[in-house]
């Protein structure tokens, strides 16, 4: 197929995505699965995605270009993750176009009252974002850069692209990297769960109500789903088989909890030992320094708010807990 079928393949098949994720009692109707599935994604973070970008283009891009966010010195290629299909708006523009054409500029800058544009042609992340319409059954990933599908060795590098540092290193949503358990500074590689995927949690099927696909369940993307039952599961139980879901999500509330308790107990003791070493020319000092907000920073980029590999996530903030408490001592602060 040549490039400019292809091209108005996806944005005829974007089309009709879009409108039933924008529609969802019209979806939720459909008698197939597929609306079934939009209908569900209509109710999960990758359908609601235009307002995180506007809000940190209104927050950290004041005075840039689209151009300069896209390829400046401190690039960041908000449409490559947040709305990849948005280039084949208006019969195909770069990601720069797609920038500007979303969100609003004066003078072609973005400033503080930079908001959302064209909303009813924003895609969030579309069906086609991850599933390519003319090879369905590979795991793939639209790139808004080449306009082309990059096929993936399985689900978890899919995720990655976007939910960790596989394509972006420079990312601070590094859940795929803290789930390898890999990268903290002084902190020993840890993996708890090797054989577990993200789909596995994220997709499940409880298999309640079989008019529901695990598509259906998975496009949601959330490990907790209020069943036609009544009742609510969690997708921890299909290995944890004493527990219910119940259990299982107070579990992860007290996980959540502490996690946000010593986070901010090391949060201040890292600010505080960063605030005594300032003019200070000692470089153990500096490199402990260094190490502890790297290890803080990297535990704060996981999305799940201290569930993914826990064990790994609570040793990143120990470990900066404690050379930000030797910094305080060691100059008697």
């Amino acid at each position: 197929m040549h490039k400019k079928g292809l091209i108005a393949g996806l944005v005829a098949m974007a089309g009709i995505f879009f409108f039933l994720s924008m529609n969802n009692a019209t979806a939720a109707s459909q008698p197939s699965r597929y609306g079934d599935i939009v209908a569900e994604w209509a109710t999960g973070p990758h359908s609601r995605t235009q307002a995180d970008v506007a809000g940190e283009l209104s927050e950290e891009r004041v005075g840039q270009t689209p151009g300069d966010v896209i390829h400046g010195e401190d690039a960041e290629d908000c449409i490559a993750c947040h709305g990849p299909t948005s280039v084949l708006a208006n019969g195909g523009m770069t990601e720069a176009k797609a920038l500007q054409y979303f969100f609003t500029t004066k003078d072609g800058r973005f400033t503080k009252d930079t908001k959302t544009a064209h909303t009813d042609e924003w895609p969030s992340v579309s069906c086609i974002a991850c599933h390519d319409p003319h090879n369905p059954a590979a795991r793939s990933y639209f790139n808004s850069s080449t306009g082309k599908y990059v096929v993936t060795k399985s689900s978890a590098e899919l995720c990655g692209q976007c939910h960790g540092s596989l394509r972006f290193p420079g990312t601070d949503h590094l859940s795929y990297n803290i789930l390898n358990g890999k990268g903290g500074i002084g902190v020993p590689d840890q993996q708890t769960m090797p054989d577990v995927t993200c789909t596995d949690c994220h997709m499940y099927n409880s298999g309640v109500d079989g008019s529901n696909s695990a598509m259906f369940h998975g496009h949601k993307f959330s490990i907790t789903v209020n069943e036609a039952n009544g009742k609510s599961s969690t997708s921890c139980t299909q290995c944890h088989e004493t527990i219910d879901g119940a259990t299982a999500k107070a579990i992860i509330d007290v996980w959540k909890s502490s996690f946000r308790t010593l986070d901010a107990t090391t949060g201040k003791n890292v600010a505080a030992a960063g605030k005594v070493m300032a003019g200070r020319n000692d470089k153990g000092l500096k490199a402990k320094l260094d190490e502890a907000q790297s290890n803080l920073s990297y535990a704060e980029s996981d999305e799940s708010g201290g569930f993914h590999n826990r064990k790994f996530l609570m040793s990143l903030l120990n470990d900066a807990n404690g050379k930000a408490l030797e910094i305080l001592s060691s100059l008697k602060k």
